[in-house]
């Protein structure tokens, strides 16, 4: 397994971890519901809470999670990327 900060699109499959010290609670929020209410073209795109990170995982559609982080303002220096 590779480990990478940042963004890396060429990946069949990915996973985006944020330690929750870089994120705020309305950022939190505002991810939860996101993903609450949105129904995927791909179905292997998810987001799951752990006591202190969250992860973004998906299959094909990297550009979809990266323009997911863009807009809640979570640099690219916060993400940690591994790709398998």
């Amino acid at each position: 397994m590779k480990i990478r900060q940042g963004f890396v699109s060429n990946s069949s499959s990915s996973s985006y971890v944020v330690h929750k010290s870089y994120l705020t609670k309305k950022q939190l929020k505002e991810l939860n519901k996101y993903f609450d209410e949105t129904e995927f073209e791909d179905e292997d795109i998810c987001f799951e809470e752990e006591a202190n990170y969250v992860t973004f995982h998906c299959q094909k559609h990297n550009n979809q999670i990266q323009d997911l982080l863009n807009k809640y303002n979570i640099t690219k220096d916060k993400i940690f990327y591994m790709e398998s």
